[in-house]
């Protein structure tokens, strides 16, 4: 620890908890478990790492999640055969689980329009495959469930008083004074 004092009269130093600038003095260190302790509450590990990181974490989290659903959307319509080009003609017309979707790009580009709510224009999900339409249930729970995090997160951070320590500073003297009725110790 840094801030050792010496006591009054006897010459030992004793560590300080907070210095006289109002800077925390504690350290954790040699902790067996402290991965799974900032994995045990990961909403208050991203409010207390860099922005960087935190900026790398949403960026990750929500292309890896796009991904994810690209793939199981490119695979509903790879299983419904909404990929095969000499598909014979039918009595019944056929129809595929998602309208111009023609690869995993589209399948892809599909996941990010439904996640983002921007919105179908030419891709769009059909009646045919209900998987694909649990699918789109599920990326648009999971979506919020991000948003929520992600910006609760942000707008925690951003609201946190983390440099307001500093402006706290420690007197010289302590005081001893009657405040309400009863005396205390003020410093």
């Amino acid at each position: 620890y840094n801030g050792k004092i010496s006591t009054s009269g006897h010459g030992q130093l004793r560590s300080r908890f907070v210095k006289k600038n109002g800077q925390c003095n504690v350290v954790f260190t040699n902790m067996a478990d402290k991965p799974q302790r900032y994995l045990a509450d990961i909403f208050t590990t991203c409010v207390d790492i860099r922005w960087r990181y935190l900026l790398m974490i949403f960026c990750s989290t929500f292309l890896f999640s796009w991904l994810v659903f690209g793939l199981i959307f490119y695979s509903v319509s790879l299983a419904h055969g909404d990929f095969d080009k000499d598909r014979e003609s039918s009595r019944k017309p056929w129809k595929p689980c998602l309208l111009h979707v023609e690869g995993f790009v589209g399948a892809f580009l599909f996941s990010i329009e439904t996640q983002t709510t921007i919105g179908y224009g030419w891709r769009c999900v059909t009646e045919e495959c209900p998987i694909a339409i649990v699918t789109v249930v599920v990326q648009s729970i999971v979506g919020c469930i991000i948003d929520s995090f992600m910006i609760g997160t942000i707008m925690a951070k951003m609201a946190r008083p983390k440099k307001r320590n500093q402006t706290l500073l420690f007197s010289h003297n302590a005081v001893i004074a009657l405040r309400d009725g009863k005396l205390c110790l003020m410093w």
